[in-house]
């Protein structure tokens, strides 16, 4: 069973021991998160599996200019920045990629986002992928371009109705 938790709530021992293949964000896993976390720079969460890191995401408060939110999804709103919330960073252990375990992720994400938006005002999930896998799975969910082929927006509207 996979169990996703705060990133101060876990043995930082366990974070040793995680690899993703990408050096980035292995580093700031094993460096920079906890810190961040306990600063409110990222609030991170990790997933583990029988005693291990096998995954984790990071989120932060952002803004996108009004020029940026994509066409259709800009009527009624203020012509000036918009809150929005970002995925960071989302990783999986290499020995784990494709086994649905960034899908877990990132709809855990998605759940705390929305719950968060009870008292938080947040118009969109914004993502930068790393690479065109990366792109391609947040696509799967809904995510769009917005502002370079590598930005993408998901409307908490969106989120809403994939949830229910």
């Amino acid at each position: 069973m996979i169990t996703i938790k705060s990133i101060v709530d876990v043995d930082p021992t366990l974070l040793h021991s995680f690899s993703c293949g990408n050096d980035n964000l292995d580093t700031y896993l094993k460096q920079f998160a906890s810190q961040n976390h306990k600063k409110n720079i990222g609030k991170s969460f990790v997933a583990l599996h029988e005693g291990r890191v096998i995954g984790y995401y990071t989120l932060s408060m952002a803004h996108i200019e009004f020029s940026d939110i994509p066409e259709g999804h800009n009527r009624g709103i203020p012509k000036y920045p918009v809150p929005v919330v970002r995925i960071g960073r989302l990783a999986v252990d290499t020995q784990l990629q494709g086994k649905k375990i960034g899908s877990a992720l990132l709809i855990d994400a998605l759940i705390k986002i929305l719950e968060a938006t009870k008292t938080v005002a947040a118009f969109a999930v914004v993502v930068d992928a790393k690479n065109e896998n990366a792109k391609k799975f947040y696509s799967s969910f809904g995510f769009i371009e917005y502002k370079d082929d590598m930005s993408l927006f998901l409307p908490m509207k969106t989120i809403k109705k994939f949830l229910s």
